[in-house]
């Protein structure tokens, strides 16, 4: 009976380790997405910048133009 409850134990402790196992791999996978995110957004930032920056020269441009 002792030897059943040790087994007992041992298998739900085993489904834990393995639960806890997959749940920290989804969340790394998950940091890995949003760290991927975030540079793509930070990329696109940088992107927007420069445009406006374009933007701004061209209309001093134009302006001095007139």
């Amino acid at each position: 009976m002792i030897d059943e409850l040790w087994e007992n134990t041992d298998r739900q402790l085993n489904k834990i380790k393995n639960t806890i196992h997959e749940q920290n791999e989804m969340f790394n996978k998950e940091i890995e997405y949003i760290e991927k995110n975030q540079t793509e957004i930070l990329e696109l930032k940088d992107t927007l910048i420069e445009l406006k920056n374009s933007l701004e020269e061209f209309n001093i441009r134009f302006k001095t133009a007139e």
